[in-house]
């Protein structure tokens, strides 16, 4: 193994050509801090019911832990609307716990969700994990519970969203005047 691949993964990327059925497969690849090619995976298909696979953390792409109020993505297969789903503010002015018939838990407590797709779902960590060692992840959709994930909580996991969307370089940091 290359001194390259042994820095920490920063990416789980869904290659997916379009929406998969069941018997066929969700293809993952994962890169690393430098971009390098670390991981190829495949999630077949057998279930209608869905998938949860991996959790990524939404501006480092580490996949190493959940911060109490942090922005991950999930990634599996049938996790959320055949089509990309984005939110819009609910009636008090915050992010809904709901989109598109897909509702995410961590630990049994609902989170914010950004998007969902088919094979990737963005959430905001619940507030309510803080104190909590470890989180159960599961998505619920549509009354169906996909398979869960148990990840280790931190109370901080610092990261920048970057200009080149890969978790590294120039931060995508904007002035309150948009500059």
């Amino acid at each position: 193994m290359s001194a390259e691949l042994s820095r920490t993964e920063v990416g789980v990327f869904d290659v997916t050509a379009e929406t998969p059925e069941v018997g066929s497969a969700v293809h993952l690849v994962t890169l690393s801090a430098g971009q390098e090619l670390v991981a190829v995976g495949s999630l077949l298909v057998d279930a209608m019911d869905g998938s949860l696979a991996a959790l990524q953390h939404g501006a480092s792409y580490t996949t190493r832990a959940v911060t109490p109020g942090g922005v991950v993505a999930l990634y599996g297969n049938r996790i959320g609307p055949s089509t990309l789903t984005t939110f819009d503010l609910d009636s008090t002015g915050r992010i809904p716990t709901q989109l598109a018939g897909i509702r995410v838990f961590f630990n049994g407590i609902p989170a914010p969700v950004l998007y969902a797709s088919a094979t990737q779902t963005s959430v905001i960590a619940p507030f309510g994990l803080a104190g909590q060692t470890t989180a159960k992840v599961s998505i619920d959709s549509a009354g169906s519970i996909t398979g869960s994930l148990l990840v280790p909580v931190r109370s901080a996991d610092p990261g920048l969203f970057s200009l080149s969307r890969s978790g590294t370089g120039p931060g995508a940091i904007l002035n309150q005047d948009g500059r």
